[in-house]
């Protein structure tokens, strides 16, 4: 039997596809999930590559704004 993945990597999964389909007011409402999830968030912990994705999307956004 196979073993399921853990709430907080299901919401990560959401949270990623949120931002990939430049979807941030839906990654905007998993955050909170994930930050109740893990309350000291580190780095490469769902919650700190969620800030980590939410920084680079913002600088992606800025980045074609400027090109366009």
């Amino acid at each position: 039997m196979r073993a399921r993945p853990s709430l907080d990597t299901r919401i990560m999964v959401a949270f990623r596809q949120a931002c990939a389909e430049d979807r941030l007011d839906v990654a905007d409402h998993l955050l909170p999930a994930l930050e109740l999830l893990d309350d000291q968030p580190e780095p490469g912990s769902p919650v700190g590559e969620a800030y980590s994705r939410i920084v680079q999307v913002s600088k992606d956004r800025r980045r074609l704004k400027q090109s366009t």
